[in-house]
């Protein structure tokens, strides 16, 4: 039995149990099922959270997802679902709430045909964040909203 049909036992013992044409020794003996039930809805419970913690380790440990390969190439994560659907890379698919779900291996990244373009992405970053201006305060910033305005700040 499911966790979730367990559930709906109890929420009809409950019912159940306060029927008061039901004699009191049929009510505690209902109640004493409830309580054997809900144990087990804990246990089930914590068998399954178990689970998804195991699972979520080795997930990151040997996958990536999605929106980290997008970030890792420097693309969008739209360019990453084309590239499964034409092949260039290799997943792992299984159905989730809201549709299949891709968990991309590690491995296959760690060949110089993706390694090059990786550090090129890095060292594009590593290049765009020296080049930040940074803004200690927003009176740093200025408005150039007119022609005039432009002129005094010497901008052409």
């Amino acid at each position: 039995m499911s966790m979730i049909e367990k559930n709906e036992l109890v929420k009809r013992l409950e019912h159940i149990s306060h029927n008061s044409y039901l004699p009191e020794q049929d009510r505690e003996t209902i109640k004493d099922t409830i309580s054997v039930l809900q144990s087990m809805i804990q246990k089930d419970f914590r068998k399954t959270v178990s689970s998804v913690e195991k699972l979520r380790e080795t997930i990151s440990g040997d996958f990536y997802i999605v929106e980290e390969v997008a970030e890792m190439f420097g693309i969008s994560v739209q360019s990453v679902y084309k590239w499964i659907k034409l092949g260039k890379i290799h997943v792992e698919q299984f159905a989730a709430p809201g549709g299949t779900k891709y968990l991309i291996p590690k491995e296959q990244f760690k060949s110089p045909k993706y390694q090059k373009q990786i550090e090129s992405v890095k060292r594009t970053k590593e290049a765009l964040a020296r080049v930040k201006p940074v803004v200690d305060e927003p009176s740093d910033l200025y408005p150039v909203t007119a022609e005039d305005d432009m002129e005094e700040l010497d901008v052409k």
